[in-house]
């Protein structure tokens, strides 16, 4: 089972794994970690290295980041160089939490990564865009509503 620490700056971390047990459940491998205001960078690292230990992946530890650059993806990063079978990953979204929560058991963190980065990039999509004739039969249904 491949064990997942979402971290954000604030409660972001914290709201996506909630959004997600809304559809999914609960998930005992999912963790989230929030930097917040008052914490230091050293007391941040110590957190995160303290729940790569008590939380074991057998197949490996994905961390997933708000954004590239920040102190928790930084943090991860660095931990991520000292432990093995740990991959991070920075500009997470909820379609990609989705994906990774269904993934199966035993077909291995690379190839999960692999999944993620693709449907991260297939999630972020212009709604509605100019020239854009196909409508969901949903979407009409709901401008009757409206």
């Amino acid at each position: 089972m491949i064990r997942m620490i979402l971290t954000s700056h604030g409660p972001m971390a914290e709201a996506m794994l909630a959004s997600a047990a809304m559809l999914y459940g609960r998930k005992e491998n999912a963790a989230a970690l929030t930097l917040e205001e008052e914490d230091g960078p050293e007391d941040f690292y110590l957190r995160m290295e303290e729940l790569l230990h008590t939380k074991k992946g057998g197949e490996g530890t994905l961390v997933l980041c708000d954004i590239p650059g920040g102190t928790p993806c930084n943090t991860a990063v660095k931990l991520a160089n000292k432990h093995e079978n740990v991959i991070v990953l920075a500009g997470m979204n909820l379609a990609m939490l989705l994906e990774a929560l269904l993934w199966e058991e035993g077909a291995g963190l690379e190839g999960c990564v692999k999944l993620l980065l693709e449907s991260g990039k297939e999630s972020v999509k212009r709604m509605n865009a100019p020239g854009e004739t196909e409508k969901d039969p949903l979407d009409s249904a709901m401008d009757e509503d409206f």
